[in-house]
């Protein structure tokens, strides 16, 4: 399929994560001469989009109740097929990693997914960079002989977004019509995932916190100090959290000012989604756990008597206050 080296990114309902990706669209379209179109599943203003980097945004109307990945792909594989873009970008959320592929599949091409970086040749190839072996190496990956290349970017992993006050871009309103087979009716309120991807303060647990309960005991801390909860990959396949709080190379990154992770042995695929945290605090009561070596401040000993001690002395704190 003949193709341009124009750039499309699916913005994802993570404004600040979709901005960062477009600001870095348009700099690797620079490079290889290329027009960047953001298309976005949710409403928003456009105005954002274009001062962060895009050249035209797709205002995709009638996915508000829709609850089908499948047939979201389906409606984006027509129109990327009728546009025909060199590369095409999704944000690594749980949605992404759902409609990515199945866009792919319909498409015949190839998809790397949870990049850390990219980068953008004058010819148009893209460089795609993820972590592999267990993120004992970080690969370079290239599409040389299949259009268009894409690419799902794990959120938090690029640079703030840079705007440009005097970017004039078009906007176009694309009326979707899918015949879904499910539909969104009503929801119930839960800590997502955008919550913690923009938490200051997390609290994170692992395997070792040992139930559900004591994940709602570091729930009920989180919200008197103002952060949100988070868990390692082995706590959510333990069933302990659900997986919209999983931090890591399978979850989400995350950049707060403070990171405590209690219970959290400090496997690579969890460190890689977390190690940018300004501040973290490790409590653990195998002193050889792996994390205590990333931490700030670790703390060796039995995590629920820590945390009560702490979190007693913060109300008192609290109080005098």
């Amino acid at each position: 399929m003949i193709t341009s080296n124009d750039i499309w990114v699916i913005g994802d309902k993570q404004i600040k994560y979709d901005l960062a990706l477009l600001s870095k669209a348009h700099s690797m379209a620079e490079v290889c001469a290329g027009k960047v179109f953001a298309v976005m599943l949710y409403e928003t203003d456009p105005d954002y989009c274009i001062r962060a980097g895009a050249d035209e945004v797709y205002l995709l109307q009638g996915l508000e109740k829709i609850a089908d990945d499948a047939a979201i792909a389906h409606a984006l594989a027509s129109l990327l097929r009728e546009n025909r873009p060199g590369t095409v970008l999704f944000q690594a959320t749980v949605r992404g990693r759902a409609i990515a592929p199945a866009v792919a599949a319909l498409l015949s091409t190839g998809l790397t997914a949870d990049c850390i970086d990219l980068k953008m040749e004058e010819s148009g190839l893209l460089l795609q960079k993820r972590p592999a072996l267990g993120d004992s190496i970080i690969a370079e990956i290239v599409c040389d002989k299949l259009r268009p290349q894409m690419a799902t970017v794990r959120p938090g992993v690029l640079e703030d977004p840079t705007f440009q006050e005097k970017r004039t871009g078009k906007v176009s309103i694309i009326p979707i019509e899918i015949n879904a087979l499910v539909t969104k009716t009503g929801f119930m309120p839960a800590q997502s995932s955008e919550l913690l991807s923009e938490a200051k303060i997390i609290i994170a647990g692992g395997v070792g916190i040992g139930s559900r309960e004591g994940f709602e005991y570091l729930r009920e801390i989180a919200l008197q100090i103002g952060g949100c909860v988070g868990a390692s990959r082995a706590a959510v396949d333990a069933g302990y959290a659900p997986y919209t709080w999983q931090i890591g190379q399978t979850g989400i990154a995350v950049k707060p000012n403070l990171y405590i992770a209690v219970g959290i042995s400090g496997a690579v695929h969890h460190l890689v989604g977390m190690n940018a945290s300004d501040y973290i605090v490790a409590i653990n009561r195998d002193a050889k756990a792996p994390i205590l070596q990333y931490a700030d401040y670790a703390i060796v000993g039995e995590w629920r008597h820590i945390l009560e001690q702490w979190f007693l002395s913060y109300q008192e704190r609290k109080v005098c206050i």
